[in-house]
């Protein structure tokens, strides 16, 4: 009987965790959320072109 209790307490809070997950947003906060993303992207994506720039002079460098 407890394991039950505890078992339905579990399902419970699962969906009501999933309940909220799922709650409408305005458009202005979906269209905020892309454009970071967007932004994220792009900044990730220059920053990994000085990484490897960076390793590409050093071994440049090296092989000189």
């Amino acid at each position: 009987m407890k394991f039950i209790k505890q078992l339905g307490a579990l399902l419970v809070s699962f969906f009501a965790v999933t309940g909220v997950a799922h709650a409408a947003l305005p458009t202005a906060v979906t269209d905020a959320i892309t454009t970071a993303n967007t932004d994220i992207a792009t900044a990730g994506g220059l920053i990994l072109a000085v990484i490897i720039g960076i390793k590409v002079f050093k071994w440049i460098q090296r092989v000189f």
